[in-house]
Order: structure tokens, then sequence, then C-alpha cells
């Protein structure tokens, strides 16, 4: 039978749950918690607390709850106002109190160990209720976060299926703002650290946009040498690492824009351009090389190998042709010449590279920003890869 506390045609619900493997019983624990809107609490089965208006974190003592061995953390999420039936894609923001999510960040004391779980994609989701979801015996069949695309068409296979919680961010994200963390807001001054990759073939690093106190920058752990604004680097084929450090004196301070670069070209083997700290990155990449040929009778095939995607081929100055799927290969007989030959190749990766890191914090389109540039794109990993692999050979038939 179900609980009376299951109405689902007045309020849409949500049930997640979240395994805590535990040597001894704490000596402490506590969760702070907070929904859209309404929430409850069991810990291994025993009903722990409840909240009716979730938008105000609430520090809740969990310890006695809490045994050695298998734990189970479970919240029940609960909206009355839910989005009703409208096309997504229609509106430019969504009302806070359509939305339905939970954020919870627990410390659990056990000897001189502090563990902290927050509310990440460890935690295991489901639309519909199932008798024990909230006891560690229940053991459900857990799909990954990207199979959540297909509930929006109906899939029956995943209708009502446990899947791994989205994790979207933290605070500030909307539509939850600066919150209390077991009831203390941050304080300031607090000390930042941004660390970020430089692409190989950096020659130029652009000053920061960034405000605070004592701020500096350090490129491999060194300090950044600036003039007029820029720090110029060796260009080695090797990827760096830039960090910034500043202490923010309100919420205001901090890095504000993306770290601008200039490029120069490198030397270096075939590989995706992930490995040249460009996972990214969507656009064009030249690349050049000489060859020296005894040219002889006979037609000549060049072929450019694994390519992802887009191959635009230029031989001596004169275009050869374009590629967009395998084989990539052209034949370039008469372009070609007796002596040293100039070979230029002009490769384009996939969109989705970029996309896939366009997650707005204004819950635009909700569900469908995820779709589209998270989930619909990791699903198929190998549009990911970026250039050309190679082996690029030149051959006579």
């Amino acid at each position: 039978r179900r609980p009376d506390w299951i109405d689902d045609a007045a309020k849409k619900q949500l049930f997640f749950r979240r395994e805590v493997q535990l040597v001894e019983k704490p000596s402490q624990a506590r969760l702070c918690i907070t929904a859209v809107n309404e929430w409850k609490l069991w810990i291994n089965g025993r009903f722990v607390a409840k909240c009716t208006e979730g938008r105000t974190p609430m520090t809740v003592e969990i310890g006695e709850f809490l045994i050695a061995g298998t734990n189970v953390i479970a919240v029940q999420v609960d909206n009355p106002t839910p989005l009703g039936h409208f096309n997504l894609l229609s509106v430019n923001e969504l009302p806070a109190e359509t939305m339905i999510s939970l954020l919870a960040q627990a410390e659990i004391v056990v000897g001189d160990e502090k563990i902290e779980l927050c509310s990440d994609s460890s935690w295991e989701v489901s639309d519909q209720w199932f008798e024990g979801w909230e006891l560690p015996a229940f053991q459900p069949q857990v799909h990954p976060a990207h199979s959540s695309s297909c509930i929006s068409f109906g899939n029956p296979v995943l209708e009502g299926a446990w899947l791994q919680a989205w994790e979207r961010g933290c605070p500030p994200l909307l539509p939850w703002g600066d919150l209390p963390l077991f009831g203390e807001y941050i304080t300031y001054p607090q000390r930042l650290c941004y660390s970020v990759v430089l692409p190989a073939g950096t020659k130029r690093v652009f000053a920061p946009d960034v405000t605070g106190k004592d701020t500096h920058v350090t490129v491999d752990g060194m300090p950044a040498r600036w003039k007029d604004g820029v720090c110029e680097l060796k260009v080695d084929g090797n990827t760096h690492q830039l960090q910034i450090f500043t202490t923010a004196n309100c919420s205001e301070d901090g890095l504000h824009a993306n770290i601008k670069v200039e490029m120069k070209p490198f030397r270096s083997a075939l590989c995706d351009w992930r490995l040249h700290g460009l996972k990214w990155y969507a656009g064009f990449v030249r690349y050049h090389n000489a060859l020296q040929l005894d040219k002889k009778s006979g037609r000549y095939m060049l072929d450019l190998g694994q390519t992802a995607f887009y191959a635009e081929v230029w031989v001596n100055g004169q275009l050869a042709g374009e590629r967009v799927w395998a084989p990539y290969q052209l034949e370039v007989t008469d372009l070609l010449q007796d002596g040293e030959n100039d070979i230029v190749v002009i490769v384009g990766n996939s969109a989705g590279v970029e996309r896939q890191y366009m997650l707005v914090d204004e819950g635009q389109a909700l569900g469908w920003n995820r779709y589209w540039n998270e989930d619909n794109i990791r699903r198929e990993g190998e549009n990911l890869v970026s250039g050309m692999i190679g082996p690029v050979q030149l051959w006579r038939k």
C-alpha cells in the first residue's frame, strides 16, 4: 500500500538516496538540507525531519540514526507548484518555484576522520515511489545520469527508473542564491585560487581581469612576469599551469572573464587536441609540414588517417580538396612537384566539444539545457575526439 504522503496528482515528487559506509558509529554528525520546495528525511528507514518551506536551509543532527556499516540517507522532495505541460523551449527563464531539486551537505565524524558528503551525482534519484526505497536493503539498478534524457520522450524502460542525480553546480547557483551552510554565511576576506591549463603553443598570456587584494599570478609555480599587461612564454609544445591567487573582500571580487592567450605554431606528434590542453575548444587548427619528394610517374594519394572531423588540404598553395568523413584520402598527383612540397591541412572539430561546457545558471529551458549541452553530447564520447590523429601517408599507385 502506498503511504498517505504520496500524492502524484497534486505535486511533482523526487526520491533521493545516498549510501554511506562507516567503519564505526560516528561520534557526531549533522546534515544541512534545503530543497525546492518541501522535503522529508529518513535515515536507515527512520523518519528524521521534514520541512514544508525548503528554501531556508535547516541543520539536522543525524548522529543517533547512523550505525557502523551501511547507512542510507533518503530524502523525498515535493513540489506543489510543478511546471505543468508547456514547451520548455518557448521560455527564456523559469520561475524558481517551478523547479524541483535538492541541496544537502553532511559532516560525519568517525574517530579522527571527518567525512563530508554533498548532493552530487553519487546520489540516486527516481520520480516514482518504491516500497522500502528508504532502507539499506533496497538495491535499485541505477542508470547513468545521461539516461535521464530519455525520460523526456517516454522511454518505457526508464520510466520510474533510478538514475544518478544531475549535478548542476553549487550556490550561488540559481534558484538558491547565497545560502548559509550550517547557519553560517561565507565571511570575508576569503583567499581564492584559480587554476587554468594554458594550451600547448601559448606564446603570450594577457593579464587576467581579476579584482581582490594581494593578487599574484604564477606559471608552473613561478611568478608571472608582466610587461605592458602581457606575460611572454617560451613555445615548447607543452601545456602550462596558470594559477591566480587573490583575496576577495566581497562576493564581487574574483576572476571576471576568461583568460586570453596568443598562440604560435609548435612541433608535435599527431594526437587528440585534448592532450594539448584544448578539451574545451571548438574551431580550426592549421597543420603544416614540408616534404622532399623525388617525383616519379604514377598517381599519388595523400591519406590523413584518423581525422576528426573536417579536413581541408592544400598542396603547394593550391586546394586539393575537403573531406568530412572517412576515408580521408585525396589524389594530389598534379599538385606535387619534384623537390620540396608544402603541405597544409586545416582541421575542424565538433562544436559539441565547446557546447558540453555551456551550462547556464539561470535555469533557462531547465532540463533541455542539460540534455542538449551535456547529456546528448557526452553520451557519444567518440564525437569529442578532435584533430588529425593519423598516421598520415603519401603513397604512389
